[in-house]
């Protein structure tokens, strides 16, 4: 099975493309601090835990590169990236292009919650998922569908898209939920952090399930969309410091007759390796990692789930944490 690397590198750091097959794919931002040096330790880490297989040429729209570390000559690495947010969104939609219909679902690139509202609507109407700074930033083909209001997301001069927003992230949760006239399952996500919350896209890829957004409590609105839905599953992603038990309280009033799970490390990390060795995904499926300390990537890592469910894992920028290690591991065997 193939492997692929989606990295997003700062212009002061040279880019780097390869490729590797293994039974993971892989999302890893890597900062304007981090050096050649750094990289390679995450990249030793990560080819331990490959299959060794032939070298292949880097993509022909890449950057020139220079050769691989020599204990990885014999391994296949594809990295897929772009020198910002918005390239890296681009690159990830390229790379899964052939499984899109026309049209896309449009998010603020700066605004986490309501991209993560959308990705399921992109996976539902199989479509990717945009991300957006400014105007210039838009798909040729709009009109699209916009997940956020005029400030995040100005269309002065465009022609008129379809917009859901809301006054607040979780009014604009609520108008996304609105649009699924059911749901056998629900991911919870916390609205105010992204770590936990970035690791539900590929949970809501896998079970076919919209995410609703809690702060400590759940809004009315969210709550109204919720009980329409009426899930059978429910499945929290975030420790009680993060979801807090209230919620659960309110899920289980709402909806007694369903399944409540809740993924909780004890950090971001080993969250999302709870989520990825959950037993939801298919056999088979390949994690993508992504930086835990960035939102942008790790949503657009959303493009390269159209042909099937991939867990989200989580790095630091210089190491893999032990709980991804072993997840990753896991995988491989």
């Amino acid at each position: 099975m193939g492997l692929t690397i989606k990295l997003r590198r700062a212009a002061l750091v040279a880019p780097v493309a390869l490729a590797l097959a293994a039974a993971i794919s892989l999302v890893v931002p890597v900062s304007a601090r981090a050096d050649d040096s750094a990289q390679h330790r995450v990249t030793q880490q990560i080819a331990q835990l490959s299959t060794p297989s032939l070298l292949r040429q880097p993509l022909a729209n890449s950057p020139q590169t220079p050769p691989p570390p020599q204990d990885l000559a014999q391994r296949f690495i594809t990295r897929v990236f772009g020198q910002n947010r918005i390239e890296t969104n681009r690159e990830s939609i390229n790379a899964a292009a052939t499984g899109f219909l026309p049209n896309s679902v449009v998010v603020s690139a700066r605004n986490f919650p309501d991209a993560l509202s959308a990705a399921p609507l992109a996976f539902q109407q199989k479509v990717p998922l945009v991300l957006a700074s400014r105007e210039s930033d838009y798909p040729a083909h709009l009109p699209a569908l916009m997940v956020g209001g005029a400030a995040a997301l100005p269309t002065v001069g465009l022609p008129e898209s379809t917009r859901l927003y809301g006054e607040d992230r979780y009014l604009t949760s609520a108008q996304v939920l609105a649009k699924f006239d059911s749901a056998s399952a629900l991911v919870v996500v916390d609205g105010r952090n992204f770590p936990d919350a970035v690791t539900a896209v590929g949970l809501a890829r896998a079970v076919d399930a919209p995410i609703a957004l809690v702060g400590g409590e759940i809004i009315t609105e969210v709550r109204d969309q919720i009980q329409r839905l009426e899930p059978k599953r429910v499945y929290l992603v975030g420790g009680e410091s993060v979801i807090p038990e209230t919620v659960t309280a309110t899920l289980q009033n709402l909806l007694p007759s369903a399944e409540i799970r809740r993924f909780g490390g004890t950090d971001r990390y080993q969250t999302a390796a709870l989520v990825a060795q959950s037993g939801l995904f298919d056999a088979g499926a390949k994690p993508v990692l992504a930086a835990g300390n960035n939102f942008p990537d790790a949503l657009s890592a959303a493009n390269l789930m159209m042909t099937g469910a991939r867990p989200i894992l989580l790095a630091q920028t210089h190491c893999l944490p032990a709980s991804t290690d072993q997840a990753l591991t896991a995988f491989n065997n």
